[in-house]
Parts: C-alpha cells; sequence; structure tokens
C-alpha cells in the first residue's frame, strides 16, 4: 500500500498550514511550566516546537544560549537545527539543537573542570568492541601471544586463560562474534544507565539464577575496568559520560544559566538521558518534551518510549499532556488508511494520539494498493512507486 497525491514532505507542511489550536495552546504555555507534548506523525510537534521556541526568543522571555534544545538522533539535530535557524535568523553562541549524547560529553566537562578532574574523552563504539575482542581473545583457552595482540590500546601482556568465567552457553565460538559483544556492551551501557555496578549485576544474577549476568559482572568488573583504569587519559563509553554529565548537573555545577530544555523525539531518549533530564528539573529547569511512544527506532540502543506516558516521575509532579489533534501532512484518506493499520497494534503508554484526524485543509489524497503474486514483484512494484513520488511529487 502506497500513498499518492496528497503526501506533503515535512518541509513544505511546516511552511504550508497555520497553527492550529492545540499548538497555539503550546505556545502559550507559561515559560515556567514543564509539560508533553504528543501527537501522531504529521500533527505538527517539530512545527510546534520550532514556534515555541521562537516564540520565548522574540519576546524576549530566553535568550537563544538560555536554552537547550535536543533530539535524539544527530540527522535529526542536523535538521531540527537548520528549521531553528530559519526561523530565528539570528546569531547564537552554538548550535541550536543536539543530540543529548553531545550535551552530556560539554557537562560532563564542565563537571571534571569544576572538579579538577581529567577531561573525559568519548570511546567509541568501535573502539570499545576492539577493546572487548581483544579481552576476550585473551581468555580463550588457546589465547594468543601477547604479540600477537595488537589493538592500539591494551599493552601486552601475559596470555590469561579464563574460560571457566563464563557458563558452557557462551562457549569460545559465542564469545568471538560481534554479536555477542554488541549484547555485553549493551548489557554493561544498560546497567551503568539504571545506576547498578559490576557488583550489582553479579548479585542479581545470582538471585535470579543467570550465570551469564554473573559472568559479564566478572569481566566487567576486573578485565574491562582494568583496561580503562590503565589508559589514565579519562576514556569513558557514553553510558558513563552521561552518568557524569547527570552528577555535574545535580551537584549544580553544569547547566548553569539554562532556562528551559526542550525534547523533540523524547520517545528517543535512553534511561541514562532522563536521569540527566531529571536532574536538570531537580535543578528547577522547565522541561518540554515532544514525541509519539508508537514510533520508537532505536529501541535496540536503549530508547525508553513509556517516559512520555511518564512524565511526572521525571519532573516530580501531575503533568497533563497536550494532544495534537490534526494531522498536516496527508488528507483523510491516507489518515484512514493508516488508522486501520494502527487498529491492529497495541498501544504505548495512552494511544490517544492515534485519535488525531486529517487537517481539513489538507486535500484528501488517495490509496493505491498494489497486489503481486510474488514477493520479488511486489517490492518492485513499492520500489517504482517511491521513485515516482519522489521524482514526480518531490
Amino acid at each position: 500500500m502506497t500513498a499518492r497525491r496528497g503526501l506533503v514532505p515535512p518541509r513544505e507542511a511546516y511552511a504550508r498550514h497555520e497553527l492550529d489550536a492545540a499548538q497555539l495552546a503550546v505556545i502559550q504555555r507559561n515559560a515556567t511550566d514543564s509539560f508533553v507534548v504528543v501527537g501522531a506523525p504529521g500533527t505538527g510537534k517539530t512545527t510546534a516546537l520550532v514556534e515555541l521556541v521562537a516564540h520565548r526568543v522574540e519576546i524576549g522571555q530566553v535568550a537563544t544560549n538560555d536554552i537547550v534544545v535536543l533530539t535524539g538522533q544527530r540527522l535529526a539535530a542536523n535538521r531540527l537545527r537548520e528549521a531553528l535557524a530559519a526561523r530565528l535568523r539570528r546569531p547564537t553562541n552554538g548550535p541550536l539543537a543536539r543530540t543529548p549524547m553531545s550535551l552530556a560529553l560539554s557537562l560532563a566537562t564542565e563537571g571534571a573542570e569544576a572538579r579538577g578532574d581529567v577531561i573525559p574523552r568519548l570511546l567509541t563504539g568501535a573502539e570499545q568492541d576492539r577493546i572487548i575482542a581483544t579481552l576476550l581473545e585473551a581468555q580463550a583457552p588457546d589465547a594468543l601471544d601477547p604479540g600477537a595482540l595488537e589493538s592500539g590500546f591494551l599493552e601486552p601482556g601475559p596470555p590469561e586463560s579464563h574460560a571457566a568465567l563464563w557458563p558452557n552457553t557462551l562457549g569460545h565460538e559465542v564469545r568471538a562474534s560481534r554479536v555477542f559483544r554488541n549484547e555485553l556492551r549493551d548489557l554493561i551501557d544498560r546497567s551503568i544507565d539504571a545506576g547498578i555496578s559490576a557488583h550489582d549485576l553479579e548479585k542479581l544474577g545470582q538471585q535470579h539464577g543467570v550465570p551469564e549476568w554473573q559472568a559479564a559482572a566478572r569481566f566487567w568488573a576486573t578485565s574491562l575496568t582494568d583496561v580503562l583504569d590503565a589508559m589514565r587519559y579519562g576514556f569513558a563509553d557514553a553510558a558513563e559520560v552521561m552518568r557524569q554529565a547527570t552528577v555535574a548537573v545535580a551537584e549544580g555545577v553544569a547547566l548553569s544559566g539554562v532556562k528551559v530544555i526542550v525534547v523533540d523525539d523524547a520517545q528517543e531518549l535512553t534511561a541514562g538521558a532522563i536521569a540527566l533530564l531529571t536532574a536538570a528539573s531537580g535543578r528547577g529547569i522547565p522541561l518540554v518534551m515532544f514525541g509519539n511512544p508508537d514510533e520508537t527506532a532505536t529501541g535496540f540502543r536503549g530508547a525508553v518510549p513509556r517516559v512520555l506516558g511518564r512524565f511526572d516521575t521525571v519532573v516530580g509532579s501531575p503533568a497533563e499532556p497536550i494532544v495534537l489533534p490534526h494531522v498536516h501532512r496527508h488528507g483523510s484518506a491516507i489518515r484512514h488508511a493508516v488508522a486501520r493499520v494502527e487498529a491492529r497494534i497495541g498501544a504505548a503508554e495512552w494511544g490517544t494520539q492515534r485519535k488525531a484526524i486529517a487537517s481539513p485543509s489538507m486535500p484528501a489524497g488517495s490509496v493505491v494498493v498494489i497486489e503481486k503474486p510474488q514477493r520479488a514483484t511486489e517490492l518492485a512494484a513499492v520500489a517504482r512507486a517511491l521513485r515516482e513520488a519522489h521524482v514526480r511529487d518531490g
């Protein structure tokens, strides 16, 4: 099924419709309020965010340097930065939109400078994978000669054979795979996000009878921690940087002067980013979150879409959401088709965002159903429709 005619590209949609009553309500909220804005795709969440920022800057409530705008992914941050710059048309001291990790690194740096500690350097995923791969290889029964281990991070040392550290379910062939290393990194990162130490993780493994957790905890507490400590240059992975930033904000040594934090696509926030925002709220900084818990794309990276439905746990007080009721991206025919698909899928948190209807100002549009006898010809037909939509309709 593909939409034809009436599908409006997001940038055109931004310029084509007047703000509806719900979007105006977002802009008119008190500057000291923390609140959530939810809506189905195309209801103008990002449009309302841009107008909220512009309104507060234009009436003098905040300066551009007093507001932090976040969104979950780098590409989205680039697009949002362009939209804000085009709307505001004024110079700023830094990027108008950034990712939570970009913000966390700068806050962790502020905290380290205030304490006189080593400035943290973010350990990339590739670097961390290389370290873990080398350490796991060194634990194999036929561990390589230390001279053959050229990780770029590890100092040569005597080979260790700790195969007994891991249960039989995680044999050497399993541990040699990239998939296992990714899972191991995710386990450690999610533990750090949740404030769980290696010792805590081992205890949880004992309590719940999960030997894999116990083994991962011992690996984390010994091999991995020893190597990172030996590097002595302030290396830290993403979860640790987020934790350091949260501590810096809670201690009051970072985010000084910020009057509001606005988050787009809040359903993509990780537990670590949510902890950081909770610390900011505890400092009295208002939070405004925009999102749709139905469309999380980074759950594999630890995204927590339920934060939109449990916003009161972040700001410490009840906050009634503003629900955007009109879709400005397509008309009633396409909206009806989308609603029929949505009806067969479980709703995340409220589900009220699914009640959105097409804006009366949008043309109805049309829906074409494609039926083909084979999967390959079906995909080819869909691809052709997408190419035509791109070339003919922009």
